[in-house]
């Protein structure tokens, strides 16, 4: 007897279309063969695209930034404002070996436009403690040395009398040094601006004492000197006049010398001649209330004594002696009731001497003299024809 047969089960196939692949079947497929060395590549091939999308913005960045510096007149919105953080200048459109001028402040029609028109100055002068106000002082108003338009200010010097205000209109608009000044009284500058914005001012001025100026005079060894002429002159320099107005004082018999009533300034100071001094004068910046001048290194100073006498050898009284040496250095004296004349503190070298007479008639002589040498020189008169 013959088996019966096994039925088998079938199980039904999916249709698909020609272009669509099984969804599961497919997956699985990927999902149980995919290899190691198929991972690697894709994930290099993300990591690159990344890379390449970073630099591609980068370069996008810089290039911007590159072409709105190379081209400031571009018309992009912000190419001015990159020309002015820089300080660029416009010379680039300049004609060729021509600079471009750039504007540094106030142009000549700008100036001419603030200080144009007058101003007035008003204010009242102060006295320093309790000292009174003297009967008389004097404003001066000069040009500043510090403030703008000092070049269009007027100088204008107004003796006041009576009172300690003051007024002075129709004065040039410009910059001002203010001050005042009185005998014996120190005056402080200040500056004051006037112009059309602000074409007056009022300021108060202040007076107070002047100080005094000393010092001494000693020899190469240290002795003091005694009758040196001290010179004081206003303002800083070596070449004086007479016509100056420079001060004198005498060395006492310590060597010391003082000068009152000083007022601040620079000054220059010499010793001996005020033509032709011991040595280069100094120049100095006195500011009240004192100011003591240290001792200055004199050369050895030589000293002669000039012995005038006529044709009897008797000595000449009121004989007038006057002479000329180095550097210029004058002298001009009259002998005593002894016939003598006595020259101090003077620098070697040679010297000429003119002595003369109205009765007993007049001589010359010539002598040089070595540093700190002390000698008598004497001259006999002629009789006059």
């Amino acid at each position: 007897m013959l088996p019966a047969p096994t039925k088998h089960r079938t199980r039904p196939r999916p249709s698909f279309g020609p272009l669509q692949r099984p969804p599961s079947a497919g997956l699985g497929y990927f999902d149980e063969h995919r290899s190691p060395k198929t991972d690697g590549s894709a994930a290099w091939i993300l990591l690159l695209l990344v890379l390449l999308v970073v630099g591609v913005g980068y370069l996008l960045l810089v290039g911007g930034d590159q072409s709105q510096k190379q081209d400031p007149l571009g018309g992009g919105p912000d190419s001015s404002a990159n020309v002015k953080a820089v300080g660029r200048s416009s010379s680039m459109n300049a004609p060729a070996g021509q600079e471009s001028r750039t504007s540094k402040g106030p142009t000549t029609a700008d100036a001419a436009k603030r200080f144009t028109g007058k101003g007035s100055l008003r204010g009242f002068v102060q006295m320093t403690g309790d000292m009174p106000l003297p009967s008389t002082w004097t404003l001066v108003i000069e040009p500043s040395a510090s403030l703008i338009g000092s070049e269009l200010a007027a100088t204008q010097t107004i003796k006041i009398t009576g009172t300690d205000e003051f007024e002075v209109e129709d004065l040039p608009l410009a910059g001002y040094s203010v001050h005042g000044e009185a005998d014996g009284l120190n005056g402080a500058s200040i500056n004051v601006l006037l112009e059309r914005t602000s074409s007056s001012a009022y300021v108060t001025l202040n007076l107070s004492p002047a100080g005094f100026l000393a010092g001494q005079l000693v020899d190469y060894l240290g002795a003091p000197l005694e009758g040196v002429s001290v010179w004081l002159t206003k303002g800083a320099g070596s070449k004086f006049a007479p016509q100056t107005g420079a001060l004198e004082t005498t060395t006492l018999a310590d060597g010391t010398w003082r000068f009152e009533k000083v007022l601040d300034g620079i000054y220059s100071i010499s010793y001996g001649s005020l033509t032709a001094p011991l040595i280069a004068p100094s120049t100095l910046n006195f500011r009240a209330p004192s100011l003591t001048v240290p001792a200055p290194e004199l050369p050895p100073l030589s000293t002669f004594t000039i012995q005038v006498v006529d044709e009897t050898d008797s000595p000449v009284s009121g004989a007038r002696v006057r002479g000329s040496g180095i550097g210029g250095s004058a002298f001009d004296m009259t002998t005593n009731s002894n016939g003598e004349a006595i020259l101090q503190h003077l620098k070697p070298g040679r010297y000429t001497l003119y002595c003369s007479h109205d009765i007993y008639g007049k001589a010359q002589a010539q002598r040089r003299f070595r540093d700190g040498e002390n000698a008598t020189v004497k001259v006999i008169l002629e009789g006059l024809l």
